[in-house]
């Protein structure tokens, strides 16, 4: 039997669609998998952006926190801030304080979130914005406790936790927080209001035989380089700990899961430390004097950093680190005339062709370094004035000297500032003296040779002061007397010492000169132990600060004593001034010593000159008691020979009262003859730094220098 098998083929058209239907699924398959990876892809994108997005709008928080809390620190100070309801706009606590470097940085609401703008950009309110930088943040509430929030505390409490704190939470053991801080005074911190005070004091710190207000810190880790990196330097650091959380209140919308952040903001007070300093408002020049030599051509050396707001160098091979707060650029003799040096392209080259490895950024500028700010504290010619002060409380009364005026009640106290110190205490160095010399009454108001002074002194471990009226004899060559002599009603307290010579006063009123008939008062220092001795008042240990002045506020008559020309003009032949004697041998001042004025000072004789002998244990011969001379003027010499200067240790200078004019620069190494008033060509200085505390006055400049670091 044959049997035929016979197969049924499909009509070519079928064949064509399943062929067709094949091929379609594949390349939909493979466009669906290319969607997939193309929207994972995007959502990486996405993420990635979201999160550059919080780092972003976090540095710029922190920048804008950089510098609205020194501010608001200093408005702490102020007179009445204690009764100062504190609001962003001027922030005196914590919570307006954060809110106000929110607000400054304006990172709380992206472009989108105003419904015109959302509008005009055909964006339906019911979208949710790639960029979440729209939602509401909300910040620490140091009353409430609430843990949550873009700023909390490292513990998660609702408190920052500060330098301040009395006890350190244990949760926060395992961080690297800095070293707490102590009150010397009996004032209560406050964890929500940020304060800098005088009497801080690490804790447990002491020193020899005095507390010891400052301490020897590591340099941060920072490219301005006031200090070199990995140097210390002295200080006293301020520190706040806060953690940032960008992302924690829209997680839920992004899920990125937050990311927090912990830092310390740090102000650390620096005193003037430098070999050459100078915080004037316009150009400093270094490396060069006035009449175009460079410094190196007059036996001047320099070994160490220099600080200038603007600086100008001149002579590059002259200087080995030069910061500065705006810029810094070179001079005519420099390498290339004009060139700025401060940006962040040319501290890279410097730092390339520097020979020295421990300067990391030997040219340095803190506008372009980061988390950092720095701020020279001084008041212009109000540095040197005790009565420059713009409250009257604690300073002696118009019209009567022999009484000071009390801080009255919720006037100038600790209730009425929310720290300890009062900013006209902390910027004026006049007003920070142990010791005080009012000249309170002159021969006239066109001759102001002192007739009537009032001393002030501090006694009893120096918790208290005596003060007492003293007036010069009834004819011209008289010297001082105390009152009860026919020469003035006293003021309560002791009679203070007098002799037939007078010669046991340490200040004398005289003409300066046959050379410069100017009217003078002259400071004698090698008496001045023994003065404080018979008077029963604290020895040099801890009347080691000098202010001497007129007394400008009293009353108007005809003895006044005048206020100096300065600052508006330099001083006339008809102003005061203050002559410096015996001021070679100050091995007695074994604290320091440091005399301010805002009179003209001319130097009789060397200064400091005598080495202390046995060398102290810890120190390198030849060592010299630390002595400082504040002055807007300084003059070398009152005979008509003019002398040589051999100048060692720091030179700092101040700025003005009135901004200079722009094409004003300053030559801080340009000192002049007392007799001629000429700029000095035989002038010979061996400058250098300070890197111990023993070698700092007990009265300098300070500077304020913030930085905002990570920890771990």
């Amino acid at each position: 039997m044959k049997i035929t098998h016979r197969s049924k083929l499909l009509p070519r058209g079928y064949a064509t669609l399943l062929t067709t239907l094949s091929l379609s699924l594949a390349i939909m398959a493979f466009a669906i998998g290319a969607f997939r990876e193309t929207r994972q892809a995007h959502r990486v994108q996405s993420l990635n952006q979201v999160k550059i997005d919080y780092g972003q709008k976090e540095r710029a928080f922190l920048r804008a926190l950089l510098h609205v809390t020194p501010n608001a620190i200093m408005n702490g100070m102020m007179r009445n801030s204690g009764s100062t309801i504190s609001t962003p706009a001027r922030p005196l606590n914590w919570p307006d304080i954060l809110q106000a470097a929110l607000n400054d940085a304006s990172v709380d609401q992206a472009l989108t979130a105003d419904p015109a703008v959302r509008t005009n950009l055909s964006i339906s309110a019911n979208v949710i914005s790639a960029n979440t930088g729209d939602s509401t943040f909300s910040i620490l509430n140091p009353t409430s406790g609430a843990p949550t929030g873009l700023i909390t505390a490292p513990d998660g409490s609702g408190n920052l936790v500060m330098s301040d704190t009395a006890n350190r939470p244990a949760s926060t053991a395992s961080l690297k927080l800095p070293p707490q801080m102590q009150l010397t005074s009996g004032f209560t911190p406050s964890n929500i209001h940020p304060f800098i005070s005088l009497d801080k004091r690490i804790a447990g710190g002491s020193g020899p035989g005095v507390d010891t207000p400052f301490s020897v810190l590591p340099y941060p880790k920072i490219a301005f380089n006031y200090n070199a990196q990995g140097d210390t330097f002295l200080a006293r650091r301020n520190w706040w700990a806060f953690t940032v959380n960008f992302g924690a209140n829209t997680a839920a919308a992004t899920g990125i899961a937050p990311s927090p952040r912990t830092y310390v903001l740090s102000i650390y007070e620096v005193p003037s430390q430098l070999a050459v300093s100078s915080a004037a408002g316009t150009t400093t020049s270094l490396g060069q004097f006035a009449d175009g030599t460079n410094w190196s051509s007059r036996n001047i050396s320099v070994n160490g950093n220099l600080y200038a707001d603007q600086a100008r160098i001149e002579d590059i091979s002259q200087v080995g680190s030069v910061a500065s707060r705006q810029r810094a650029t070179l001079g005519a003799t420099g390498t290339s005339s004009g060139q700025t040096i401060g940006g962040t392209t040319e501290r890279r080259n410097a730092d390339a062709i520097s020979s020295n490895p421990s300067v990391l950024f030997p040219f340095s500028s803190s506008s372009d370094s980061g988390l950092v700010s720095f701020l020279a504290i001084n008041r212009g010619f109000s540095y040197f004035d005790y009565f420059a002060a713009l409250t009257d409380d604690g300073r002696p009364r118009r019209g009567n000297p022999n009484s000071i005026n009390a801080n009255s009640a919720g006037v100038n106290n600790t209730k009425d500032r929310l720290g300890p110190t009062a900013w006209d205490t902390y910027s004026i160095a006049a007003a920070q003296t142990a010791m005080r010399v009012e000249i309170t009454e002159t021969l006239a108001s066109n001759n102001q040779l002192p007739t009537v002074l009032h001393i002030t002194a501090r006694t009893n471990g120096g918790t208290s002061s005596t003060r007492q009226r003293v007036e010069r004899g009834p004819n011209p060559d008289s010297l001082w007397r105390a009152p009860g002599q026919g020469q003035g009603t006293p003021s309560p307290g002791s009679p203070w010492p007098v002799s037939p010579a007078g010669d046991d006063w340490f200040v004398q009123s005289q003409v300066l000169s046959p050379s410069i008939a100017r009217p003078c008062i002259t400071l004698d220092l090698t008496v001045l132990q023994q003065f404080l001795t018979t008077i029963g008042a604290d020895g040099v240990d801890i009347n080691n600060s000098i202010w001497i002045g007129p007394n400008h506020r009293s009353v108007q008559n005809a003895n006044t004593t005048n206020p100096p020309s300065r600052p508006t003009a330099i001083s006339t032949d008809s102003d005061m001034t203050l002559l410096i004697t015996n001021s070679d041998n100050l091995t007695q001042f074994t604290n320091g010593l440091s005399i301010i004025t805002p009179l003209r000072v001319y130097f009789a004789d060397d200064l400091n000159s005598v080495e202390v002998l046995p060398t102290p244990p810890g120190e390198t011969a030849p060592f010299f008691n630390p002595v400082s001379v504040s002055a807007p003027e300084k003059r070398f010499g009152v005979q008509n020979v003019s002398p040589a200067v051999n100048l060692g240790g720091r030179v700092a200078f101040l700025p003005q009262n009135t901004p200079p004019s722009s094409g004003t620069v300053i030559n801080p190494l340009d000192i002049r003859d007392g007799a001629t008033n000429n700029v000095k060509t035989n002038i010979q200085a061996n400058l250098t730094g300070i890197t111990k505390l023993s070698e700092l006055p007990p009265i300098s400049p300070m500077n304020w220098l913030t930085v905002i670091e990570e920890i771990k």
